[in-house]
């Protein structure tokens, strides 16, 4: 009987305070939220409320579209006693940093643009300069919150490892993030050591394995352990970490740049304080658009850490840095400064050679097939000899495709059919089709597996 009571979408509409709404905004929307608001009268209804009237209603859809259009997040007064609270938004913003949010936002900015060079920049470059001067840093990158950071940081470094960390640090901080559940999701797996209340230098040396790939270390900013406790100091950790190859993690809690004390509020610690102790991620800045004929991967940063790409993956792909207006890696590599990697790229198979032949000096110069033959099977093998550069031993020269085969090697065609097998066999043909085998690499004329080519 009460559902019976519940008035129409079409008479809450003529409320002249809906209809009025529905000429100051998208009518569909207020036809929605009229809707949505019959529905939570439906569920009133089923907990034993009421029907309410269309005036109710429509008291309701107006209250909505006042709610939704008002302006948020609204100022409030802090009266908890905590200065940087992150549920009233940490830090207000100073006089000179709502002047300059005001002057970037009322028109466009050089947001990703290097005004220098007149090209595209990163909306990073500015933070970072003062970020690296402020703290000391090499690099500095700006992201939303400390588990953010945590969860870069872990992802590039620990991912399928091991990270040490003191029982007394796993942590939960505000808004949920508990520490091992972030790294859990980096994919890095959580060494606990010591107990609650009291961990030792040794304790982290103990726990280091092969599989370690980081030392983290947690400030308890939300709580305090009093009373019979220990805890190891950042410089001594770095000291550990250094010895046995481990960088280490600091999250600093707040992020302080500057001594609160002065403020006469007790010490929260800074990252410059834990960059001097040394800690800090131990990542290489790898330079992809450098030698990218090559195999070689160039490190720009100070620690040097070169190295080298497995299976030749496409190299000299367009990056980050890319723009458009140079359409040749050749004429602009730096834009061409990306690397793909596809699950079938292959370059050295590491066989063991089972033979080989040295090419007389005084072999003329043509066509020749080496026979091989292994348990009942024989392949021929062609080859050319040439005549040495400059000096022809023969009065006819042939030019022989040799691109092109290699180009169509181990083609697998898409077209590929099981009865091509019985073909093979009446022809007495090669059996191994690359179709079938393509485990050992395909031709530049077939697609990677992710669709690529």
């Amino acid at each position: 009987m009460q559902f019976r009571n519940l008035p129409s979408v079409d008479s809450v509409l003529a409320d002249k305070d809906v209809a009025a709404a529905t000429k100051s905004f998208d009518r569909d929307w207020v036809v929605d939220l009229v809707r949505e608001a019959l529905e939570s009268a439906r569920e009133q209804i089923r907990q034993g409320g009421n029907s309410p009237d269309a005036g109710h209603v429509a008291t309701s859809v107006c209250q909505r579209i006042d709610d939704i259009l008002r302006a948020e997040p609204r100022q409030v007064i802090n009266a908890t006693g905590v200065v940087i609270h992150t549920n009233l938004g940490r830090a207000p913003l100073s006089n000179a940093a709502i002047e300059a949010s005001n002057q970037a936002a009322q028109g466009y900015s050089n947001l990703e643009l290097d005004l220098g060079t007149g090209r595209r920049g990163s909306r990073q470059a500015q933070v970072q300069s003062l970020l690296v001067q402020i703290t000391g840093a090499e690099a500095a990158l700006a992201v939303n919150n400390n588990a953010s950071a945590m969860l870069l940081g872990l992802s590039a470094l620990a991912s399928g490892k091991e990270v040490v960390v003191s029982r007394s640090e796993a942590v939960e901080i505000g808004g949920g993030f508990r520490v091992p559940d972030v790294l859990r999701q980096s994919g890095g797996t959580l060494i606990d050591v010591g107990t609650t209340n009291r961990t030792y230098v040794r304790d982290y040396d103990d726990a280091v394995t092969e599989n370690t790939a980081a030392f983290l270390k947690v400030h308890a900013s939300n709580f305090r352990v009093e009373g019979f406790t220990a805890s190891v100091d950042t410089a001594d950790l770095v000291e550990v970490g250094a010895r046995r190859g481990i960088p280490v993690l600091h999250d600093v809690g707040s992020g302080s740049l500057l001594l609160t004390e002065k403020y006469g509020m007790a010490h929260e610690p800074t990252p410059q304080e834990s960059i001097k102790d040394g800690a800090g991620l131990v990542l290489a800045e790898w330079d992809f658009a450098r030698d990218f004929s090559s195999i070689r991967i160039h490190d720009n940063g100070p620690n040097g850490l070169h190295g080298r790409i497995v299976n030749l993956p496409a190299r000299a792909m367009t990056g980050a840095n890319w723009t458009g207006e140079d359409m040749c890696f050749r004429h602009r590599p730096e834009h061409y400064g990306a690397i793909h990697f596809h699950d079938d790229d292959i370059y050295d198979f590491g066989w063991e050679t089972d033979f080989t032949f040295t090419i007389p000096d005084d072999l003329p110069s043509g066509a020749y097939i080496a026979r091989i033959s292994c348990n009942g099977h024989e392949d021929s093998i062609p080859f050319f000899v040439c005549s040495p550069l400059g000096q022809p031993t023969a009065k006819l020269c042939v030019l022989v495709s040799t691109f092109t085969y290699v180009i169509y090697g181990n083609y697998a065609r898409p077209t590929y059919h099981e009865s091509w097998h019985t073909r093979v066999s009446e022809w007495d043909a090669y059996p191994w089709n690359p179709a079938v085998h393509q485990e050992y690499g395909l031709s530049t004329y077939n697609f990677h597996g992710d669709g690529s080519g």
